[in-house]
């Protein structure tokens, strides 16, 4: 029964992938951008963070409890105060198993409201993030639902968690207090859970200082990403 299953995982895969291979991009849909310096972001996670030591300029010495607050002062969770302070600073956080694993979300003023349906973060406009497609940016050049096609990350076959290889398609869902009026060129890559440091992208120097050629897609190319990041991600896009 094992091995049936594992055979119908791997067909799917292989159909979903090559899905993503049929994907053509008609050049008329693809407007060519100012080079992007890309930087990555991730999802906090409380199992992962380690309680004691420096984080920013403040070091830790591993008893500080900190209370993650809803908007309208119920506790959902104490947690380390390092980890707090992680969680501030990327917005979304997965809380440890102890205290329920629930995804939460800045909600402005050091609270957090919990995510049902964006169980990976919430981006803008109610958007859901999709791990390892989503982009934040500058709203007011890359605007929200805007698909980015970087073709050095299709060409350089990354391999995704979930076992598929990435489409080199991106879409902006999301942006962030040091992107107002940065312009074009930055983006930050959301990689889930992955260290910023140590994660797919990185792995191949997609990052800044490096400058990668992209493409804004528009009309039936568009139409097709969209579709393509609709049937990846069925349960949030």
């Amino acid at each position: 029964m094992r091995s049936i299953i594992v055979a119908i995982f791997l067909i799917l895969l292989i159909q979903f992938q090559a899905q993503a291979d049929t994907i053509k991009m008609n050049p008329r849909d693809m407007l060519e951008l100012p080079k992007l310096l890309p930087t990555t972001y991730h999802i906090a996670n409380e199992e992962q963070t380690n309680c004691k030591g420096k984080y920013r300029s403040r070091r830790y010495n591993g008893r500080e409890r900190t209370n993650i607050l809803t908007p309208k002062g119920t506790k959902i969770a104490t947690v380390c105060s390092r980890f707090a302070a992680v969680l501030a600073m990327e917005g979304t956080g997965i809380l440890s198993k102890e205290n329920g694993g629930m995804t939460v979300n800045w909600a402005g003023n050091y609270r957090y409201k919990v995510m049902r349906k964006c169980k990976y973060g919430l981006g803008v406009r109610g958007l859901c993030l999709l791990p390892f497609h989503t982009l934040a940016a500058d709203n007011k050049v890359h605007r929200p639902g805007d698909i980015i096609y970087i073709p050095f990350v299709k060409e350089s076959n990354i391999e995704l968690p979930d076992g598929s290889l990435h489409s080199g398609l991106f879409q902006v869902r999301d942006t962030g207090g040091a992107f107002q009026g940065v312009g074009s060129k930055r983006v930050d890559m959301f990689v889930h859970t992955q260290n910023d440091r140590d994660n797919v992208f990185v792995k191949r120097n997609i990052h800044k200082p490096n400058q990668f050629k992209a493409y804004k897609l528009i009309d039936e190319s568009k139409d097709q990403a969209i579709k393509y990041l609709r049937e990846k991600f069925p349960e949030i896009y």
